[in-house]
């Protein structure tokens, strides 16, 4: 039987596991704050392990890997979510109507800064872990740039690129202007 404490061992199987944690307030605590993992042991039996270089983003042997779960991952999502939605409604007007209010300098470095965010989320991207098929995690760095170039990456070059900016420098525009 497992000792009722906040040490879980790995060798520790589920039921064991289970019953520490109902004994134990802290321990069903500590599990509901995700600090510990359930897997499957060389044995194949289900496990409870605290591991927490599992669970938050860490530097690695090739660089710095993100999780999904990870706080910090989760708070820079959220951030992301915010400007995409600001975005949303800003370039649409601003592309469409050409307001004078939008043409001030204070929203001009906004809407590049914004873009830069919307760059380095693209970098985090290409190092933010993934689970296989399998269920395990997928941490090599290679491996995880493959997956998100098959899956998003299109979609999030395309709107971090600031078409709107590059339109308004090149020549064919500029004579447009000048000739309306």
């Amino acid at each position: 039987m497992v000792e009722t404490h906040c040490e879980l061992s790995v060798d520790s199987n589920l039921t064991d596991g289970y019953r520490a944690i109902n004994e134990n307030k802290s321990v069903r605590k500590r599990i509901n704050q995700g600090n510990f993992i359930v897997k499957e042991n060389e044995d194949g039996e289900m496990v409870i392990a605290e591991d927490h270089s599992l669970l938050r983003s860490c530097f690695t042997k090739e660089g710095i890997i993100f999780r999904n779960n990870d706080n910090g991952k989760i708070n820079w999502d959220l951030v992301i979510m915010i400007l995409s939605l600001f975005n949303s409604f800003t370039v649409p007007v601003e592309m469409a109507f050409e307001p004078e209010f939008l043409k001030n300098y204070t929203l001009t470095t906004i809407n590049f800064m914004i873009d830069f965010c919307f760059f380095v989320d693209i970098l985090i991207c290409f190092r933010t872990v993934y689970i296989n098929d399998r269920g395990e995690e997928v941490t090599n760095g290679w491996q995880m740039a493959k997956v998100y170039l098959k899956s998003t990456f299109i979609i999030d070059f395309l709107a971090t690129v600031p078409f709107d900016t590059i339109l308004r420098a090149s020549p064919a525009y500029i004579n447009y202007v000048e000739e309306a």
